[in-house]
């Protein structure tokens, strides 16, 4: 494959990044689009190097965005069309990613505003993780915790699904719920978790208190083990003869009754 100032052994090595494991050991990740080029770049996301292709710079916005690259001194890199498709995982490649560092969060960066808190256990869907992420964003959380066994926040379509959220949206990974709920709760975070097997509506507790959300895996839910460590049980009201809501519906309607409170407070 020929490419103009990227080798194919490179090339090779910025595709494994599609791998879980590859990510875990080099603590990379891709990012792909011009949309999630902008965000990182007004994030200052570590970008370690950049590829493009001469159609994407034919392009007005692509123009600008290679502009704003040159000024930032990354290291870009032009590639063939079918270097791209090669690369990318998405079905028509807009012609631009990156490879970037993974953002390091601590657990003083989730907790320090006293803001909603998101513990997604076990959360296998990455749409799902993804838009969650991007709900606390645009919700004000603090930030989102998930647990060793949900899919890997640097998974391609878990970033495309954020829209940049993960740019700036505080994620943590614990081993387990029961170690995040511990951590938090030692903070005076309150432990919410929904179940339809609760009396009480989530529109019943005072979420102006440090509050944490227990989001359960597709399908499985939350663990009656998790359940019990939760400090109140909450429904969300359903038409008769639903079953259920997706994990991310759920949890963004829990993110923004919070928010309408805090809101409300202000006002």
């Amino acid at each position: 494959m020929n490419s103009s100032g990227i080798t194919k052994e490179r090339i090779k090595k910025i595709k494994n990044l599609h791998e879980h494991k590859e990510r875990v050991e080099s603590e990379l990740f891709i990012l792909e689009g011009i949309r999630l080029m902008d965000e990182a770049l007004k994030e200052m996301v570590p970008i370690e190097e950049v590829l493009y292709t001469a159609k994407l710079a034919e392009t007005s916005r692509g123009g600008l965005l290679l502009a704003s690259m040159s000024k930032m001194h990354l290291s870009v890199s032009q590639v063939t069309e079918k270097a791209m498709k090669v690369i990318s995982e998405t079905e028509n490649p807009q012609g631009i990613l990156a490879v970037a560092r993974q953002l390091k969060w601590t657990f003083n960066d989730l907790v320090k505003n006293k803001g909603t808190i998101i513990i997604a256990c076990g959360l296998q869907d990455p749409g799902n993780l993804g838009t969650i992420i991007r709900s606390a964003d645009a919700g004000g959380c603090g930030g989102v915790f998930t647990t060793q066994n949900s899919v890997d926040i640097y998974n391609s379509k878990v970033i495309r699904a954020t829209m940049g959220s993960i740019f700036r949206m505080p994620v943590m990974k614990f081993d387990n719920p029961e170690e995040a709920i511990s951590a938090l709760k030692k903070e005076g975070y309150q432990i919410i978790a929904t179940t339809a097997h609760s009396r009480s509506s989530y529109l019943d507790p005072d979420y102006m208190k440090p509050t944490a959300f227990l989001i359960g895996q597709e399908g499985a839910g939350l663990s009656e083990e998790v359940l019990k460590s939760a400090d109140k049980k909450v429904f969300i009201p359903m038409k008769k003869g639903v079953e259920s809501l997706n994990a991310a519906v759920s949890a963004s309607i829990l993110i923004y009754e919070a928010f309408r409170q805090r809101l409300t407070q202000r006002l």
